[in-house]
């Protein structure tokens, strides 16, 4: 029986502004959850995860050489950085928004030990 996790026992994210979009990647800590999270982090999850912030459609991008899941949400940015009224108009937050979604995982799945510096000590 499977159990879920929020992402961020899996990943860490990072996310930015670009115009009137804004881009959030989901990394794997280990390389070998890359699979599991192609499964369940979709465009249409993540479109439900930020709901009305996003006006428009949120495009899914693969960087599978570096194991990286990068979504671009249109309309995200409420018309950019310089117009947006919106408190996080620079789109940094949106990485800690989508770490908190549930993952679901197999038995005797282990998230990964990281150090004090945040590096993957075990694989």
């Amino acid at each position: 029986m499977a159990k879920t996790v929020k992402l961020d026992e899996i990943a860490i994210a990072h996310s930015g502004d670009k115009g009137d979009g804004c881009n959030v990647a989901v990394i794997p800590l280990r390389h070998d959850d890359y699979d599991m999270l192609l499964n369940q982090v979709t465009e249409e999850r993540v479109k439900g995860l930020y709901g009305q912030t996003v006006t428009r459609e949120v495009k899914r991008y693969l960087l599978p050489g570096a194991r990286i899941i990068n979504f671009w949400l249109h309309g995200g940015n409420d018309g950019g950085s310089s117009r947006s009224l919106i408190v996080d108009r620079h789109a940094i937050a949106r990485a800690s928004l989508i770490l908190t979604m549930e993952i679901e995982v197999p038995d005797g799945w282990k998230p990964a030990r990281v150090n004090e510096l945040g590096r993957v000590v075990e694989q």
